[in-house]
């Protein structure tokens, strides 16, 4: 093939645009993309804990929660002696719980059946 039938071919492919020839590509792949941040979301939502119950619905010891975008603690219940954590606490704090709610459980009258 000639150099003039590969014009002809690259025209054919290009059409008859007269700037065909002076397109040039350019390779920006150096440049850094735009980073979208990581978006992490904890919902804690329509918990309930009765009687003499322990729900713990997050972490011990370590705090989780302190890279979250979004945390949303809403409309949990803790009825009657029960106890319930829904932010993160240590294992001291909830062993304090704990005792407290057995002191509860222990001095609360006994209901005859």
């Amino acid at each position: 093939m000639t150099l003039a039938d590969l014009k002809a071919l690259d025209k054919a492919g290009h059409g008859d645009d007269e700037d065909s020839e002076d397109e040039t590509l350019v390779d920006d792949s150096e440049a850094s993309p735009r980073e979208v941040p990581v978006k992490t979301e904890r919902i804690v939502i329509n918990n309930a804990s009765r009687g003499y119950a322990v729900q713990v619905n997050a972490p011990l010891d370590t705090d989780i929660y302190k890279h979250l975008s979004s945390l949303r603690i809403q409309d949990n219940v803790a009825e009657e002696q029960s106890v319930q954590i829904n932010y993160g606490t240590t294992t001291k704090s909830l062993s304090i719980l704990l005792e407290l709610a057995r002191l509860r459980q222990v001095s609360a009258p006994v209901i005859a059946r």
